[in-house]
């Protein structure tokens, strides 16, 4: 795993020759052309067969026998990769994230713990698909309800302030006109008469004219 660079280039190198297959350049060759590509192809799958497909280092790394694969649990372990390994008897622990005690020895176990190590990692890989299936469709009707929303939403702020200053505008003139009909058929009142005081203060000046005349 730590020269992960140079495995890339492996499996560059063997997925240009299965490319070359499928094209018809293979057959281009000469005869003893195609025999190296050959050996080449067969040593490159029996190495990279089970990894080629893959676009980066692992995000955990299962291992049956710890003891014989000692060099992989070292350099997971410089790369912070968990390990979950089968632990048998005569093997230590130490280095592995999860533990399974099993024996690696023989050929029944490892099919067993492989298939259930397998059939546990494709049902991970479809609850995942299966989660960004839901959160997408949920998105995305999200924006539907948002957009239905939006086309059943009331009319704006300054539709309504017309509208409320179209109001104001008539009960202004409905105002005017009402006070200019209440101006036009008021009565003309008559000439206000004499007060009490006026007529006595003049009866009592002319009985004093009167007197004294």
């Amino acid at each position: 795993m730590t020269n992960y660079q140079t495995v890339q280039k492996s499996i560059a190198k063997l997925k240009e020759i299965e490319t070359m297959r499928e094209d018809g350049r293979f057959e281009m060759l000469t005869k003893k052309e195609r025999l190296k590509l050959d050996r080449l192809h067969e040593g490159l799958m029996k190495n990279l067969a089970g990894i080629k497909e893959m676009g980066g280092p692992p995000d955990m790394m299962f291992i049956i026998d710890v003891r014989k694969e000692d060099i992989a649990v070292k350099e997971a372990n410089r790369l912070g990769i968990p390990i979950v390994a089968v632990v048998d008897t005569n093997c230590s622990p130490e280095g592995i994230d999860q533990v399974i005690p099993g024996n690696d020895d023989a050929l029944r176990a490892i099919r067993l713990f492989a298939s259930r190590i397998a059939d546990a990692i494709l049902e991970g890989q479809q609850v995942a698909t299966e989660g960004r299936t839901a959160v997408a469709e949920t998105t995305e009707s999200g924006e539907d309800v948002n957009n239905i929303g939006d086309s059943l939403a009331p009319p704006a702020d300054p539709v309504i302030q017309i509208a409320d200053q179209s109001i104001a505008t008539v009960e202004a003139t409905h105002a005017e006109d009402v006070a200019e009909t209440a101006v036009e058929t008021e009565p003309e009142l008559p000439l206000a008469a004499e007060t009490v005081e006026e007529v006595a203060a003049q009866t009592i000046q002319e009985s004093t004219e009167a007197t004294a005349s």
